[in-house]
């Protein structure tokens, strides 16, 4: 059979690449000049900055972000336990350039606190100066092509069984969701916010002709001061928001697998001045979707010739079987220390997830646990210590990795100190069980025939243990199946190694 007779067959799969990963910073700076209904400053009790992406977007070859740093302080008065709150917000616009190949783009992004410094230059004014920085990264997909068979010129082939994602749609979209909220009975109403955390999950999703529908709920916890205190009293409150959004999709059906993934862009409380227990929350969420249609079939993994001498080049992808999104818990554990006395009591504690970083299959970040409570005095506190974990994410594509905080729990210890322990959920996709290095190429040389002895027919061969028929028929350049008709094998290989007689016929 002529080489000219060598067919080749091929499929292609889509693949989720990083195509931009850009780190950027941005200064915050802030002259905070008390308004008149507020009282002096007698002492700084914690300034803090919570910078949040409050919205992305993609358009053609940019990719756009709009960052948001909320600056809280939280202060006393002299003569008074009472927790004061400031706040401002400076919003920033980053562009980022994107690949002319990038396809299908999805925008990462995860902001952080890099310093802080906050300075009272007289009871009424503040000098606070920092940075925070922004790790993004774009997604964006390619097709691959690779070879699910060939027939011709004594080629041989071994093939694996995939199940390959053959088709993918994306789309982000930025919700608001509005909400009026009312304390409970035995709640006093708010004076002041101090923070406000959400967190919203999925539940259920729906697929029609080109559209999503995601339904879940959002879980929003708030600390304030009670109004009309003057004592170091919080409060917090928790509430459970129900949302339903309907996202356009290009080209879903009921065959198409989604993953929406959800992050919080913020949540603002606005207190109403004629009726302090009754609240709008205005919540913005960013969610990236993606619905991918897979196809099963077969992909050559190898291949060589009876006839001739040939050359395989593998992708420099493995073809990946279906994704499925997880979320894993890990647990984080320190301690709490007040310096200055003795803890009395604790009003509330939290957790928020920092910065990570991934190598060598490992993720490696930070936790920042946070108490406000009361010392023997009744005088407030602010207490914070960053903790460390490390998760071994072998198994898992982290190329799309999120943190999320989750609950935290505390025990006092002693009369200074608190045990806490505080739950992380990293939100990645594992990898597939059933993904493939497969052939992309497959090139015959014409000129350089495979040379055979006539004189003999067959050779007896001892296998070695383990060793496969696979292996043995490429070494001696002869069919896999004449192989395996003279030996009446239905086996890929004996078990145990064992006598085999190989046929040495073109």
């Amino acid at each position: 059979m002529a080489a000219t007779q060598f067919t080749v067959k091929k499929s292609s799969f889509v693949q989720c690449r990083r195509a931009v990963e850009t780190q950027f910073e941005q200064s915050v700076e802030k002259d905070f000049v008390l308004p008149d209904y507020c009282p002096d400053i007698f002492r700084i009790l914690k300034c803090r900055v919570y910078p949040r992406i409050i919205s992305q977007s993609v358009n053609g070859d940019k990719a756009a972000l709009e960052l948001e740093a909320l600056i809280k302080v939280l202060y006393l008065s002299e003569n008074s336990g009472k927790i004061n709150v400031l706040e401002q917000k400076m919003t920033y616009n980053k562009t980022i350039d994107l690949p002319a190949d990038c396809k299908a783009p999805l925008i990462y992004a995860f902001p952080r606190v890099d310093y802080l410094n906050c300075r009272v230059i007289n009871q009424r004014r503040l000098d606070v100066r920092g940075a925070v920085s922004v790790k993004a990264e774009v997604v964006c997909e390619r097709k691959l092509d690779f070879i699910t068979d060939a027939e011709g010129a004594g080629i041989q082939l071994r093939k694996s069984e995939v199940c390959f994602p053959a088709e993918r749609s994306a789309a982000a979209k930025r919700i608001t969701v509005i909400e009026e909220l009312e304390l409970g009975e035995a709640k006093p109403g708010v004076g002041a916010v101090i923070y406000s955390d959400c967190f919203a999950q999925c539940s259920e999703v729906k697929l029609i002709s080109g559209k999503a529908v995601a339904k879940g709920e959002i879980k929003l916890d708030i600390a304030y001061i009670p109004q009309g205190t003057e004592s170091s009293a919080v409060e917090t409150m928790g509430f459970s928001v129900p949302f339903s959004q309907v996202i356009d999709i290009e080209g879903i059906d009921s065959e198409s697998e989604i993953s929406i993934d959800i992050v919080s862009a913020g949540c603002s409380i606005a207190v109403k001045s004629s009726a302090p227990r009754e609240l709008e929350c205005e919540i913005i969420m960013l969610m990236n979707c993606s619905a991918v249609k897979y196809t099963s079939g077969e992909a050559v993994t190898d291949a060589y010739s009876t006839l001739y001498e040939c050359s395989c080049t593998s992708l420099e992808a493995a073809v990946p079987g279906k994704a499925e999104r997880a979320r894993e818990k890990a647990d984080v554990s320190g301690a709490l220390i007040y310096e200055d006395g003795s803890i009395a009591s604790v009003s509330c504690c939290r957790c928020e997830a920092g910065s990570f970083t991934v190598r060598d299959g490992t993720v490696n970040g930070t936790v920042l646990i946070s108490m406000i409570g009361t010392n023997s005095d009744g005088g407030a506190i602010y207490l914070e210590n960053e903790l460390s974990y490390e998760f071994d994410a072998t198994g898992y594509d982290t190329e799309q990795l999120r943190v999320e905080a989750g609950d935290v729990s505390y025990q006092l210890t002693s009369d200074n100190g608190a045990d806490v322990k505080a739950e992380i959920y990293l939100v990645m996709n594992r990898m597939p069980e059933n993904s493939c290095t497969a052939l992309s190429s497959i090139e015959l040389d014409e000129e350089n025939v495979i040379e055979k002895d006539d004189r003999f027919a067959l050779k007896l061969y001892r296998m070695s243990e383990g060793e496969k028929l696979w292996d043995i028929a490429k070494r001696y350049k002869t069919s896999i199946q004449a192989m395996i008709d003279e030996n009446d094998l239905s086996i890929d290989s004996p078990e145990n190694g064992g006598m085999l007689l190989i046929p040495l016929t073109k």
